[in-house]
């Protein structure tokens, strides 16, 4: 299947650089083309497309309100930032407005395509060069506005959140770790118990500040 996707940045260069370098790539095909926040959202609208590359510095409302209007009105619209920007509190804003992955605008073309097919197929990217920062400035860190302790977890319970931290559903880790539907749940409702994590935003900056994911945001092997 062919994903469509919605470029908005205010730099039409950018723009056209990108625009090349998808409509090279079998499964993907540019839908449209915005500049601000507000033109990204009558695009959504109008040409639903699949996956939505998202600038943060855009002129009118920025690209993390827009991101957040785009997942409340498209629940299915998958956004993918788009920055040049390192900052974590930054990248913790853009996921918690709904976006699933981020990515820097220096990346090689390879790690491009990853994130956008990665994206429009469910999960979650997290850019590797950006999260390895993280890691180095603050290795022993807890989630922002988390306080979370590193509690205790059974195998089986780090398995678990590795794999909702990747983005992967409760069905698709059953068949994974081969475990029933039914265990997947308890081991979830037990995770959130125990660690106060409610949203997959922060199963995700749990998981980056205790070690559980490596630096391509996919947990060690």
């Amino acid at each position: 299947m062919t994903s469509r996707i919605l470029l908005v940045d205010e730099h039409t260069l950018f723009r056209a650089g990108v625009s090349r370098l998808l409509e090279a790539e079998p499964g993907l095909e540019v839908a449209g083309e915005a500049e601000t926040g507000e033109e990204a959202l009558e695009l959504a609208d109008a040409l639903r497309p699949d996956v939505v590359l998202m600038a943060i510095r855009i002129p009118g409302c920025g690209g993390i309100e827009a991101t957040r209007r785009l997942t409340e009105r498209h629940p299915r619209m998958r956004v993918l930032i788009v920055t040049g920007e390192t900052d974590r509190a930054l990248a913790r804003h853009a996921l918690e407005a709904g976006a699933s992955g981020f990515l820097q605008k220096r990346a090689s073309a390879t790690d491009l395509m990853n994130a956008i097919h990665t994206v429009a197929q469910g999960g979650m990217f997290l850019d590797p060069a950006m999260v390895l920062k993280w890691l180095r400035d603050n290795p022993m860190g807890t989630p922002p506005g988390g306080g979370h302790e590193a509690v205790g977890l059974t195998p089986r319970q780090v398995e678990v959140l590795q794999l909702i931290a990747e983005g992967y559903t409760s069905a698709q880790i059953a068949e994974r770790l081969f475990i029933s539907l039914r265990t997947v749940e308890y081991h979830r409702h037990n995770l959130s118990d125990r660690l106060r994590l409610r949203r997959r935003v922060d199963i995700v900056h749990y998981a980056i500040a205790h070690g559980l994911l490596d630096h391509d945001g996919h947990h060690p092997d």
